[in-house]
């Protein structure tokens, strides 16, 4: 991994962190726009589309929401949903 694309993914990921944070705290509009920045730097992570599905269900924008979970699936070819559970990101 070249060191611009490193420092990408650790921006990315303090993105989803904050992102996490701001949702837990209520703060979802907030959380919805760093797990988008998130996703735009690192699109291929799925638990950051997860993140973005989260907050738009809690703001009631359920097809989106599922837009965003149909998205971190994707990236996931094959894999169990018992391997980690969208329930507990709601």
């Amino acid at each position: 991994m070249s060191a611009a694309r490193g420092k990408a993914e650790l921006a990315a990921l303090a993105l989803y962190n904050g992102a996490e944070a701001r949702l837990l705290a209520g703060a979802v509009a907030e959380a919805e726009a760093r797990a988008r920045d998130a996703v735009a730097l690192s699109p291929r992570r799925p638990p950051f589309h997860v993140e973005v599905g989260a907050a738009l269900f809690k703001q009631g924008r359920l097809d989106a929401a599922g837009a965003a979970f149909k998205a971190a699936l994707a990236l996931l070819p094959g894999a169990a949903m018992s391997s980690w559970s969208f329930r507990d990101e709601l």
